[in-house]
């Protein structure tokens, strides 16, 4: 992030550290990265854009794993 910013290979690096996380059993972890992923797409891509309705899906599906699924209504 700090090299890139808001850009879609940040996007891509957030997504690939959250997924590690969660197949190896640490999606608590992961969320963090959800989180960044989420809101790396909103500023690189807009909230309307599929990618961003992608991250969305991405972090409930996390939040979910946790037993949080009712955060998912304030990411």
């Amino acid at each position: 992030r700090k090299a890139l910013g808001d850009h879609p290979f940040t996007a891509a690096s957030e997504s690939n550290v959250a997924s590690c996380l969660t197949e190896l059993g640490r999606p608590a972890e992961a969320l963090a990265s959800f989180r960044g992923l989420l809101e790396t797409s909103r500023k690189a891509w807009g909230e309307g854009h599929p990618r961003t309705a992608g991250a969305h899906n991405r972090l409930a599906a996390c939040l979910r794993t946790c037993r949080t699924p009712a955060a998912a209504f304030h990411a």
